[in-house]
């Protein structure tokens, strides 16, 4: 056993050493070959020794740790896999004073809580994901990340820092702001014909903002019932959300029994005819929207209480009317970032600004 163990040692030695090689590393990126032989832990190679802030970014994919280290290049990472123990992530934090932590959604929450229960004070703790869109249109797809001190704006249940920016930022100070975000939705989000069916967006537990909001999130039946009870002259379609692969067919077949569920194919199109869209917290109703559909939320998504969508269940930290183009401001310019063939961008980077009004 104790031979087993001293090779075990050795053979993440080097796996350490050889993930710390330029030529090695892209090649792992590329063939996986490392990924059993970096010992748990790996540099990101774009953000490099020059960033300021080292971090420990734990919970993310390995398909997305390229992204993650281009989106946010002020920290040199070390990603961590799901096997490390707490106690080399401890070590490497007392090894490392004032190295930050940068938890990917809800992913991070099992190591984030370990490495939390042995005290980590001194280290402070950001939150990494997906924006709520990505901004896609037939030339370009602009993949989007965002970085929080505060928290997921998929939480409703505590403030975010996209919350702080929605409550205070000035944007009747920034006109030309205001302006290219107007022309970002318009050339962006085809405005919907309202002509269509009431949508319901259905969420599986596992969508991050039903996660967070455990048993207080709304039940996909009531919401159901509820746009049915609402709109009994007019067709009502299903849109599934459920990220987690495994449950998809499970929870599918439970919504064909509520109702018309459509192929996800389907939904980008849905949405430029959609009459109006029922949903508890996901994304998809900022998505709709942008497209100019009314949308009814149960559930407080970060897109509620603003003045612009039909709240059922208030917010109270959210005490300011907003138009359109400032929410998506905030969400879009302020908070969110957007990767180009892998180089960061603005949202409304080679948008021209219409006149302000």
């Amino acid at each position: 056993m104790t031979r087993l163990l001293a090779a075990r040692k050795k053979i993440v030695a080097i796996g350490d050493f050889l993930a710390r090689n330029p030529t090695l590393r892209a090649v792992g990126r590329r063939t996986h070959l490392l990924s059993f032989m970096d010992g748990g832990m790996r540099f990101g190679a774009a953000a490099g020794a020059a960033a300021p802030w080292r971090a420990l970014v734990l919970g993310a994919p390995r398909e997305e740790h390229d992204a993650i280290d281009r989106a946010f290049p002020e920290f040199r990472k070390l990603f961590v896999a799901k096997r490390v123990k707490t106690g080399r992530m401890y070590d490497e934090l007392v090894r490392h004073p004032g190295t930050a932590i940068l938890a990917w959604g809800v992913a991070a929450g099992p190591q984030l809580a370990k490495l939390q229960s042995r005290g980590i004070k001194d280290h402070p703790v950001l939150y990494v994901d997906r924006a709520p869109i990505d901004l896609i249109n037939e030339a370009e797809h602009l993949s989007g990340y965002v970085l929080d001190w505060t928290g997921l704006y998929c939480n409703s249940r505590r403030a975010s820092d996209l919350e702080t920016i929605l409550n205070g930022f000035p944007f009747i100070d920034h006109p030309e702001l205001l302006a290219a975000t107007t022309t970002l939705i318009r050339t962006r989000f085809p405005k919907s014909a309202l002509s269509g069916p009431v949508v319901v967006v259905c969420q599986h537990r596992s969508d991050p903002p039903a996660l967070f909001a455990g048993a207080t999130h709304p039940d996909v039946k009531a919401l159901v019932e509820m746009a049915t009870d609402e709109n009994p002259r007019s067709e009502i379609v299903l849109v599934q959300v459920c990220p987690l692969g495994g449950a998809l067919v499970k929870h599918r077949e439970e919504l064909e029994k509520l109702g018309t569920v459509a192929p996800p194919e389907a939904v980008p199109e849905l949405l430029t005819r959609a009459s109006r869209v029922y949903v508890a917290s996901a994304n998809l109703g900022f998505h709709a929207l942008l497209g100019g559909v009314p949308v009814t939320t149960l559930g407080g998504p970060f897109y509620a209480g603003w003045g612009l969508t039909d709240d059922r269940r208030p917010v109270p930290r959210r005490q300011r009317s907003l138009s359109l183009s400032a929410l998506a401001a905030g969400v879009l310019v302020l908070y969110g970032r957007f990767l180009r063939s892998g180089s960061l961008v603005s949202a409304v980077s080679g948008v021209d600004a219409e006149p302000a009004k």
